[in-house]
């Protein structure tokens, strides 16, 4: 089945995980669990393929994405 998320929308996600804290990031591997989606980590941090997330892992973290820019506005 093919996604309803573009790869621009994945691009985004991708761009605001530079700015993340340690919190978030551990929100963000909640929803990835949560979903069932694979992820490595070690001792250099959490990572996963963008490409190979689930439709509603996508859509959880561009809420949460969305909702951190506009709590820091």
């Amino acid at each position: 089945m093919e996604s309803i998320y573009t790869f621009k929308d994945r691009r985004w996600l991708y761009q605001q995980t530079k700015t993340l804290t340690q919190e978030d990031i551990q929100y963000i591997l909640h929803i990835i669990r949560k979903n069932g989606d694979d992820y490595t980590v070690n001792s250099n941090g959490v990572f996963f393929d963008m490409e190979r997330l689930s439709d509603e892992s996508i859509r959880e973290l561009l809420v949460y994405y969305k909702l951190l820019r506009r709590l820091a506005e």
